[in-house]
């Protein structure tokens, strides 16, 4: 895995495992992802790495998670879940996103 590995810097510690650039590539790494789990919380407990994984966009079915389009084996194994919600002006208080962003604890304040 290392050859596919970009530095962020000139270091070795900051390194970048280029992802997907679609939901539909998921289902291609159905077996993969169990490995890459494994990886990233090896990373973590015998290296001590922050371990960063950018999911993308989040495909929705029926008000859950899609089970093939999202790495879904990834977000459960996380040891914390990040959920970036886009604001629209002029929605506030209804719609959506701004649900999402109340219901994941993304907009609490104070």
């Amino acid at each position: 895995m290392d050859e596919n590995l970009w530095p962020l810097d000139g270091s070795d510690s900051r390194v970048v495992l280029p992802g997907l650039t679609s939901p539909a590539q998921a289902p291609s790494l159905a077996h993969t992802w169990p490995e890459l789990i494994n990886v990233m919380q090896l990373s973590d407990q015998q290296h001590g790495f922050d371990v960063l994984a950018d999911c993308g966009r989040l495909v929705v079915d029926r008000g859950r998670l899609h089970a093939e389009l999202n790495p879904v084996q990834v977000l459960q194994q996380a040891d914390v879940v990040l959920l970036v919600v886009p604001h629209h002006r002029g929605v506030r208080g209804s719609g959506s996103s701004c649900g999402a962003g109340a219901a994941t604890g993304a907009d609490r304040r104070g």
